[in-house]
């Protein structure tokens, strides 16, 4: 994954590269300030925080699709996940 912004800084996206290939799989659009990622254990999400809008977008590995945005603290900018036992 990799994030770049637009160049009037309002959009922010991440891409999925294919490593084998080095080709970009898919861009998915998330919040403003996109900054911290994380992928859960069994590699079915990415969370990404959205520093300026306070949010985490969870989005689905499998349709490369924000599925879920998730209102959570002020200026989130790093994000860890561990699968609950």
């Amino acid at each position: 994954m990799l994030t770049c912004a637009t160049s009037d800084g309002k959009t922010m996206f991440v891409s999925k590269i294919d490593l084998a290939t080095r080709q970009v799989v898919a861009t998915i659009e998330t919040g403003k300030g996109a900054h911290g990622l994380v992928v859960s254990t069994d590699n079915k999400y990415i969370f990404v925080t959205n520093m300026y809008e306070d949010t985490v977008s969870v989005i689905d590995n499998n349709t490369n699709k924000v599925s879920a945005t998730v209102k959570v603290g002020k200026t989130p900018n790093g994000i860890c996940f561990s699968q609950p036992k």
